[in-house]
């Protein structure tokens, strides 16, 4: 099963990025990327302290997901610094993280 890390900059009652999270479900499960099934998300959210968000980052990397994705400057930041070590790591738009993203699970396939 394949992992993707999700370090959101805002927080999880933040309803913009409910919707864009539902949304990115939605996308991976029509490429026939199902949760729970053949791809697990990770996700954790922002908070206003630096602090928080750089443990945020350190423990999603330390579940070794497959691919993270971030955006914003209060989670890219903290991510850059624990994911030295990580393969691979996308800082980019929604609709091109779901197209890389594919990508990169794409040399096995779903399961």
């Amino acid at each position: 099963m394949r992992r993707v890390g999700m370090l959101l900059s805002a927080t999880v009652d933040y309803a913009l990025y409910q919707a864009w999270a539902g949304a990115f479900v939605q996308e991976l499960a029509r490429l026939d990327w199902l949760i729970g099934r053949n791809v697990l998300i990770e996700t954790r959210w922002a908070t206003a302290d630096p602090e928080a968000n750089r443990r945020q980052a350190a423990e999603l990397v330390a579940l070794a997901p497959d691919v993270i994705f971030s955006g914003g400057a209060s989670t890219v930041g903290p991510l850059l610094q624990v994911t030295r070590a990580v393969r691979n790591r996308l800082h980019c738009s929604a609709g091109v993280f779901i197209f890389a993203i594919t990508l990169t699970l794409r040399p096995r396939g779903p399961t």
